[in-house]
């Protein structure tokens, strides 16, 4: 009996140093886990100081370089434009194209430079002495008609001001309202309508030397906005169009916020500052929006808009480009414009971004989630992000923690799953059903890593951390709907990227309904 006693002790004995010796090493794994995790959390918080810190020096470089620029009589401007922006090679895209009487190809949209107006260098003060034409395609505006009508009248410094509505079948009263303030009033039939060619029928309707081109629901900022919109225009000979600049209207959810702040910043400051080669810098270079644009009618009559679905505007800035001439963003004038539309119409605008927008600024590549599945599994992956997201903020829905922090933690819980919810409720439930539907029974696969990463990284981008750090007081719900949107533009961009490069998918047309 001792023996056996002993034997049993023994025995326990061993079990308990097992078990001590398994704890220890779940112990141990949990630490190495965390210390990669906060060697690589200390990694990312060098690397974007070190970026911001990189953007301040390029900000502060390029504000001072373009002071002085503007400082200098226009004589000499022109003298000096030929030996500091020499253009080495055709495909040259850039705010300042080298022009000589020899090399350059003429300008085919304007008139000879002998019959074109000559530079104005005017102060603040002084009214427009030229025709201008404000176009404006509209359907049912609703409560905007009314308002850009005030913001319109309240203008100042613009004495031959034209009105031109191009109006598509308005049945809400927009058409008796604005037809009743304008000058030249145009029926588009709906079945007709188009970005392009409704925007040129409007312009050879209308009779102004400078062509506004606007959209209903944008509001003019300022008494002073058009006047000055147009003194920007008229300051350089070069210039085809100058387009204003937009901040988010005080219905806009945080979604509609952020894209207006992610769009100025692409355009006016990343763009700016990128290499000529870089995508980004070209498009910044042909970005004349529609939403509010001061264009050259010599520059419009030759080279008018092209009949396409998206990107007209764009389409527009390029080939003036081409053509000769520089585009110019305002940094003074603004209208106020943005939308709040659901997620499912995110996600086709990021597709038809992808598609239509991003192969004519050499974006070739494609990421990596694209290249690692078909559209379904694209789809698939999504869905499952977005359980994964729900699951993150109902975990944290009674805590009053900062935006920022929320993203954060759903950037960790992207790349690394705990735990999922079905989503059920709000714009996290309509895009998990639009991509069950489009993903139609398939599952992940290879792609769920890949997007995981690619929505992680997009929730850790500089600009959003610092828009979402200056967030106060929304709701749990708002902040789902949030960021619901940032992952259907992910998402959207995934699938675009991979339309590109299959054309197999039978259904997609269906993914850019409504854009």
């Amino acid at each position: 009996m001792p023996a056996e006693r002993e034997n049993e002790s023994q025995t326990t004995d061993g079990r308990d140093w097992a078990e001590e010796v398994r704890r220890l090493e779940i112990d141990r794994d949990t630490w190495r886990t965390e210390a990669r995790h906060w060697r690589a959390e200390t990694e990312r918080l060098v690397s974007a100081e070190q970026r911001r810190l990189g953007w301040r020096l390029r900000r502060a470089r390029y504000q001072y370089s373009r002071r002085a620029w503007r400082a200098l009589p226009v004589g000499v401007r022109n003298q000096l434009r030929p030996l500091l922006f020499r253009q080495t090679d055709s495909d040259y895209i850039g705010p300042e194209p080298f022009q000589t009487n020899e090399s350059s190809p003429a300008r085919v949209p304007a008139r000879p430079p002998a019959q074109r107006p000559t530079v104005r260098v005017a102060t603040s003060r002084q009214p427009i002495d030229i025709p201008v034409s404000v176009v404006v395609p509209t359907l049912n505006a609703g409560t905007d008609a009314a308002l850009f009508l005030a913001a319109l009248e309240r203008q100042v410094g613009v004495p031959q001001l034209e009105l031109v509505i191009a109006d598509s079948g308005s049945t809400d009263g927009t058409r008796e309202l604005l037809g009743a303030a304008a000058d030249v009033m145009l029926d588009i039939p709906a079945g007709e309508f188009g970005h392009g060619r409704t925007r040129n029928a409007a312009f050879a309707a209308s009779s102004g030397e400078v062509v506004v081109m606007m959209v209903q629901d944008a509001l003019l900022l300022g008494p002073h906005a058009l006047r000055d919109l147009i003194h920007e225009l008229l300051s350089d000979d070069g210039l085809a169009a100058v387009s204003a600049r937009q901040v988010a209207r005080s219905d806009a959810d945080l979604f509609g916020a952020y894209n207006v702040v992610s769009h100025y910043n692409a355009l006016w400051r990343d763009g700016r500052s990128a290499k000529p080669s870089d995508p980004l810098y070209r498009r910044a270079a042909a970005a004349v929006d529609d939403v509010c644009a001061a264009i050259r009618r010599s520059a419009l009559e030759g080279l008018q808009y092209r009949d396409i679905e998206f990107a007209e505007d764009l389409d527009f800035g390029m080939r003036a480009l081409a053509a000769g001439w520089t585009i110019g963003l305002s940094d003074d004038v603004a209208v106020a414009h943005s939308h709040t539309r659901d997620a499912p119409y995110q996600f086709r605008r990021s597709v038809a971004d992808r598609l239509n927008v991003a192969p004519h600024f050499g974006e070739t590549s494609v990421c990596r989630s694209a290249a690692a599945g078909d559209v379904p599994e694209i789809a698939a992956s999504g869905h499952a992000i977005l359980s994964v997201v729900a699951a993150t903020l109902a975990l944290s829905a009674d805590s009053d923690e900062p935006l920022s922090v929320l993203l954060e933690r759903v950037a960790e819980r992207a790349w690394a799953p705990i735990t999922t919810m079905e989503p059920s409720r709000g714009q996290l439930r309509a895009l998990a059903e639009f991509l069950a539907e489009i993903a139609n029974g398939a599952t992940a696969g290879a792609v769920s890593a890949p997007l995981g990463w690619e929505f992680a990284a997009h929730l850790r981008r500089p600009l959003l951390v610092e828009f979402a750090d200056a967030q106060r007081g929304h709701s749990p719900e708002a902040v789902a709907d949030f960021v619901a949107k940032l992952a259907a533009t992910v998402i959207g961009c995934s699938v675009g990227d991979r339309l590109r490069v299959d054309e197999s998918f039978a259904n997609r047309e269906r993914l850019l309904v409504g854009v």
